[in-house]
């Protein structure tokens, strides 16, 4: 605050006029007194406590009220934000998840990938206020991660998929060892695909 040319307080004087002093923090202005009756104290740390004072607190309360306002409103639609984003991966999630368990085609992977990044993108974009959402945004990076690295190694044979002590290259391997042949068409094919299967299933 100003009274001509003097500085009355500090950053903290109108921490009172706030019902959450923290709000005044995240306020920028000054405010200049011009009424005769608003005399700077002593100490110049505030104004003369009289009535002119009083009536000046009064208003900067509800000017505060309104910028309380503002700043939760705001706040809320960055939670929101935050909130849809993450619903919307965990669905993502979810769909993928569902998918790889049946097994996908390179294809497949490709228009998955593409909406798990989509989906990271949409919380890695949203605002994030305090440690709380902090938290919940990196949850939601951590099992994004893990599910891409699950996509990596999966197979478009769901019991391939299945065999978790297997690496994501050595169940590529697989693959291409099982399209072989089950491109050969001979008798005995699907008995040959199960005989590799529960070798590995059974290490």
């Amino acid at each position: 605050m100003r009274k001509g040319n003097i500085l009355i307080g500090d950053h903290q004087t109108l921490n009172v006029v706030f019902k959450d002093a923290r709000f005044n923090g995240w306020s920028i202005g000054e405010i200049f007194a011009t009424d005769k009756q608003l005399v700077p104290n002593a100490r110049r740390d505030n104004f003369e406590k009289n009535s002119a004072y009083f009536s000046l607190f009064e208003q900067l309360m509800t000017i505060a009220a309104s910028i309380a306002k503002e700043i939760r409103a705001v706040s809320l639609r960055r939670n929101t934000t935050l909130s849809n984003a993450i619903d919307q991966l965990n669905a993502t999630a979810q769909r993928a998840t569902s998918a790889m368990d049946e097994g996908v085609y390179g294809s497949q992977k490709g228009l998955i990938t593409k909406k798990l990044k989509e989906a990271h993108n949409a919380v890695f974009n949203s605002t994030v206020n305090g440690d709380s959402e902090q938290y919940y945004q990196d949850i939601a990076f951590a099992e994004l991660d893990m599910l891409i690295g699950k996509l990596k190694g999966t197979t478009k044979y769901k019991a391939l998929n299945t065999i978790d002590r297997l690496t994501n290259t050595e169940k590529k391997i697989l693959e291409r060892v099982i399209q072989v042949v089950d491109s050969l068409d001979i008798v005995g094919a699907d008995m040959v695909i199960e005989a590799i299967l529960n070798e590995f299933s059974s290490k």
